[in-house]
């Protein structure tokens, strides 16, 4: 009716890719940051990893094993790592795609399941989660989750790992790990992401758009590209003569 501009950042599903010639070890500490920081409460988490098959028995154990070091518990405790999701709500459906993804076929490694201590059982916590085996067709796959729950694919080729990562209908941001800059940059030219992470993940700055593709949104917040999008541009013209 009123033809408002709105700005929208709807959501992702994003994706990590680790190439075997990347820092493994530091890839794995940033895979593991990227989806349980804030417990997954996050538009921009990276809830999928595509590792290199030649490395990825080697990778996920190392995963894996730094997961399973994650404190969960309250705010007020400055030990925790991980805290509460936001809402029982928020907690149930967390729970009901780990079942969904239990029933589709993907293989749990850790986690999917509330905490037993007795001091966190009035909270909304999951533990950190993550899946093997997962595919694009699936729906801790290809729907957004929004909590602790990683879903892990083994890949060969380039070509078959662009595929996979474009497969969902997000498109807000990603993580490549390689030393090898013109995969990188073929990469940064074929994801359909708005925003992608070399050997680091989520590097945003005022200054910088932050915005997605497809599903994940129209315009960008930050910078030049936000303060364009809620101004107006009026051309004039004046002739003197």
């Amino acid at each position: 009716k009123n033809v408002t501009r709105v700005l929208l950042e709807l959501g992702g599903k994003n994706p990590h890719i680790v190439f075997p010639d990347a820092d493994l070890a530091k890839a794995a500490k940033s895979v593991r940051e990227g989806i349980f920081t804030n417990a997954g409460q996050m538009c921009w988490a990276g809830s999928r990893a595509f590792i290199h098959e030649s490395v990825y028995d080697a990778f996920v154990k190392d995963l894996v094993a730094k997961t399973r070091t994650i404190k969960i518990g309250p705010g007020t405790d400055e030990t925790s790592e991980m805290g509460p999701l936001a809402s029982k709500s928020r907690q149930d459906v967390v729970l009901g795609f780990v079942k969904d993804g239990l029933e589709e076929g993907a293989t749990l490694l850790c986690g999917g399941k509330k905490p037993s201590d007795p001091r966190l059982q009035k909270g909304n916590f999951v533990e950190p989660t993550v899946f093997e085996n997962v595919n694009g067709k699936m729906k801790i796959g290809c729907d957004e989750i929004f909590g602790p729950v990683l879903g892990i694919t083994k890949f060969k080729t380039l070509d078959e790992v662009v595929a996979m990562a474009n497969e969902t209908d997000y498109g807000l941001y990603g993580g490549v790990w390689t030393s090898n800059l013109k995969v990188a940059h073929e990469l940064a030219a074929r994801l359909q992401v708005g925003g992608l992470a070399v050997n680091e993940y989520l590097v945003t700055f005022p200054q910088t758009p932050f915005g997605g593709y497809k599903d994940s949104g129209i315009g960008h917040e930050n910078g030049i590209r936000s303060i364009e999008f809620y101004t107006r541009t009026k051309n004039v013209s004046i002739n003197l003569s």
